[in-house]
């Protein structure tokens, strides 16, 4: 299928990459955006290399990532047992480098933002119009719920189950006056009594990326508000992870740490209804410590695209990219599982943990 208008609602990665994907494939395509351009500073993330090599097969020019390659897990607990582990493919990107890229490849007539969406209008049983909540329109043949974890699209779509809410983590990025500090080296220290973990990864010649995970049963009161965050990093708290974790944070700006408190969804019973589809975490979210979202996002919307490109039937189409979707998902969810027992009753041997990574 081909020549549709297609409205995008939510203009994170996911609906980029599924903006950019269906306009190659000779679609008009608008996509809006809940938030202004300017709050999507974000933090950072791993990404793997063949999520890469899909997003330069649709772009005019290549994603410089030369320079954000991590090569090295190093896993430590507080026993000083260490784990070195080579890792092929993986690429830390900062959020935002991978936002703009994307956006270049969109005009201003196919991007807007500050779009907060409240529901469609409908003509029979097919979806016609999505309407925002500063009263503007916008007509399409086929829509699409890119908007999050916390989608108003899939609420029209799909009835959602989500799994207990276990594990929560503190994100931010440390600046050091060091510029050298890139090694190529992921590091976690896990805690062996304490249910918290903390890893962190160069994402630049002088800045980090880190994570504080935590069991909220154990820690929810600690870290209930962003606000309290500076307080709540204590010595007494950190004290079993060594003294280059309370120096990184000490390098950081405490009030743009962002709480991540964790939502993963159980598998939908479907991923489409009509003429309105989802991808990305408004389709399957999973918890942070599988590192997969962004990769997961991309693809989805990707194979979204290469359905309907490959069906002239619409029913046909989102079949077809709903059960590969499922397949794939039910793997995330699996191996989210296997690392949420693994971090909630750590194994005898350091060397026996699982990788935080998967694709």
């Amino acid at each position: 299928m081909f020549d549709l208008k297609i409205v995008i609602i939510g203009g994170g990665i996911a609906g980029l990459a599924a903006a950019i994907a269906l306009k190659r494939n000779k679609n008009k395509v608008v996509v809006r955006e809940k938030n202004a351009s300017s709050s999507n500073s974000g933090m950072a993330f791993m990404i793997h290399e063949s999520t890469i090599r899909k997003i330069n097969a649709l772009t005019d020019r290549d994603l410089e990532v030369k320079d954000c390659q991590i090569n090295n897990f190093v896993l430590r607990d507080s026993r000083l047992n260490t784990d070195h582990i080579k890792i092929k493919g993986w690429y830390a990107i900062k959020r935002v480098k991978l936002l703009n890229f994307l956006q270049s490849q969109l005009s201003t007539d196919e991007y807007r933002d500050n779009s907060d969406f409240s529901h469609f209008h409908y003509k029979e049983d097919k979806a016609i119009a999505a309407v925002f909540k500063d009263g503007s329109i916008e007509c399409g043949d086929l829509f699409i719920g890119a908007d999050g974890i916390n989608s108003q699209v899939r609420n029209l779509v799909s009835e959602a189950h989500f799994f207990p809410n276990e594990i929560n983590e503190i994100v931010c990025i440390a600046k050091h006056k060091d510029e050298n500090i890139h090694d190529n080296t992921f590091r976690k220290y896990v805690s062996i009594k304490r249910g918290m973990s903390f890893g962190y990864i160069p994402v630049s010649n002088n800045e980090h990326v880190w994570f504080l995970q935590f069991n909220s049963k154990l820690y929810g009161s600690v870290f209930e508000k962003r606000e309290g965050i500076e307080k709540a990093l204590s010595p007494k708290l950190l004290a079993e992870f060594p003294k280059e974790v309370r120096e990184i944070i000490a390098d950081s700006d405490l009030k743009k740490s962002h709480l991540w408190k964790n939502q993963e969804l159980k598998l939908l019973n479907s991923y489409y209804k009509s003429n309105i589809c989802l991808i990305g975490d408004a389709a399957h979210g999973s918890i942070s410590l599988t590192s997969s979202g962004v990769s997961s996002g991309i693809s989805s919307a990707i194979e979204l695209a290469e359905c309907l490109n490959s069906f002239e039937s619409l029913y046909t189409a989102f079949n077809e990219y709903e059960s590969i979707r499922k397949k794939k998902n039910t793997q995330t969810i699996e191996y989210a599982q296997k690392l949420k027992l693994q971090f909630n009753s750590p194994p005898n041997s350091i060397n026996n943990y699982a990788l935080p990574l998967f694709h």
